[in-house]
Order: structure tokens, then C-alpha cells, then sequence
């Protein structure tokens, strides 16, 4: 779990990278998580102009994200995977929107996992590893540098070994594809990964990790790439006081 409790990139269209901490886990969070990932994947793979081609629906069926049970689930298995240590990073403006939560509109999400050694050898994978998934920003956000900000925030802030391999999958064919090459990420071909399930859909994906590096030289690299990642940023430690908390 990272003690940082906020990283704000005023370069990033104001946007602050916020780490969940233990405690401050709340239904409203929960529901976040989930609308955020549905409209970003409804845009990635719904559609003929996608590379899954899933229906109109599919997604929003899939993570049924104004479902009271489905908000329910998606809390517990956010507060499970935190247990496990995992970090839950969100990209937030403060104060804006009516749907605000705790105070802060969330407009992306991204989680980082520490390597489970039995899992990663059975995957092939060197160790250690810091597992990065579930990275997803508002379609109306993309393209502003929001993502770019929570991989930066996830991987350097995180309080993983720099001596880790930073590994994800990433859908086959998807646009996300040459930016994580561009970012030092390679596929790793020999090596099975779970199809990313939608539905009764089964979509494909490839792992891809850290080539010739660590995460201290992929942290370098993203910020020898985008040098506003390191330009008038702030960082708030983490402290019980830090953020508003609400009931629920």
C-alpha cells in the first residue's frame, strides 16, 4: 500500500492521482470504479469500429454499474484485492460535477498488484513483478495526458521494489498497444493469459513487461518521454485527516 495519499499533475488538465486508502473504501467509490470502466470499454470494444466488435450493451450488461448488488460486489472484491495489497489509483478533479464522491469527481482508474510468486512462475514471467491493470479513463477525458499521469503515479509512487518488472496484458489489437510499446512494454509471447471475459464474450490478450529494464528505468523513460509528469507537481503524504471520508 503506497503512503501517498495524492499526486497533482496541474500540467494534466488539473487532474490529481488519488491512492485509495484502507478505510476509505465506500459504495460511492465502488460504483465509480465500475462507471468509469464501462464507459471506457463500451468506447474501446463496442461497435464495428473496434477490434472486438461487441454489441451495443454488452458492456454496460457486463458490469451493470447502477446495479445496488453489482456496486455491492464490485466493493468487496475492490476491498479483497486491497487486502491482498493492492493499490486502487484514481484520477480525480477536485470539486467538480454534480456526481462528486467525497468531494472529488473520478475520471479514471488504474490498480497496481505486487508479484504472487507461484502465480508468475506458472505465468512465465521473471520476478518480482508489480502488475498493473484496470487502467481506464472517461472517453471524454482521453487523449489529455490522464492516463499517461496514473501509470506515473501508480508505478513511482507505489512502494514496490524498483528492481520489479512492470507487467499487464493488454488486448490483442488494441490502440493501447503501440503506447505501451512506445512506453518500453514488450508481449511476452510464450506465455498463456486468461481471455479478458465480456459477457459470453472471450476476448484475447497478450502480456506484455519490461524489457531490458526495471520499473526504475521504465519510471526514467516515461518521464524522459513526457517531462511534464516532474513539472510542478505536488504530492500530499498519506494521513487519516487527508480527504473528507464519507458513510457507506
Amino acid at each position: 500500500m503506497s503512503n501517498i495519499a495524492e499526486v497533482y499533475y496541474p500540467p494534466s488538465a488539473g487532474v490529481g492521482i488519488w491512492a485509495l486508502q484502507p478505510g476509505q473504501l465506500t459504495d460511492g467509490l465502488a460504483h465509480a470504479a465500475l462507471a468509469i470502466m464501462t464507459s471506457a470499454y463500451e468506447h474501446q470494444f463496442e461497435g464495428p469500429h473496434t477490434v472486438t466488435n461487441l454489441p451495443h450493451g454488452a458492456v454496460k450488461g457486463h458490469f451493470r454499474p447502477d446495479d445496488s448488488a453489482s456496486i455491492r460486489a464490485q466493493r468487496e472484491r475492490m476491498a479483497l484485492s486491497m487486502e491482498g495489497g493492492s493499490t486502487y489509483w484514481f484520477a480525480v478533479v477536485h470539486g467538480l460535477g454534480t456526481k462528486a464522491v467525497q468531494g472529488l469527481n473520478p475520471i479514471g482508474l488504474a490498480k497496481t498488484s505486487p508479484s504472487r510468486p507461484r502465480h508468475w512462475r506458472h505465468q512465465a514471467a521473471e520476478e518480482p513483478n508489480l502488475y498493473l491493470n484496470d487502467i481506464a479513463v472517461f472517453p471524454a477525458m482521453q487523449l489529455q495526458g490522464v492516463a499517461t499521469s496514473l501509470v506515473h503515479a501508480a508505478t513511482k509512487y507505489s512502494d514496490h521494489d524498483p528492481g520489479a518488472h512492470l507487467v499487464l496484458d493488454n488486448i490483442v489489437g488494441s490502440p493501447a498497444g503501440p503506447w505501451f510499446r512506445q512506453l518500453g512494454l514488450r508481449p511476452r509471447r510464450l506465455t498463456r493469459v486468461a481471455p479478458f471475459e465480456i459477457g459470453d464474450q472471450s476476448i484475447p490478450q497478450v502480456r506484455m513487461q519490461t524489457r531490458g529494464g526495471h520499473l526504475g528505468g521504465f519510471i526514467v523513460g516515461l518521464e524522459d518521454r513526457y517531462p511534464r509528469l516532474t513539472t510542478n507537481i505536488s504530492i500530499v503524504v498519506s494521513r487519516s485527516e487527508s480527504m473528507p471520508l464519507e458513510k457507506g
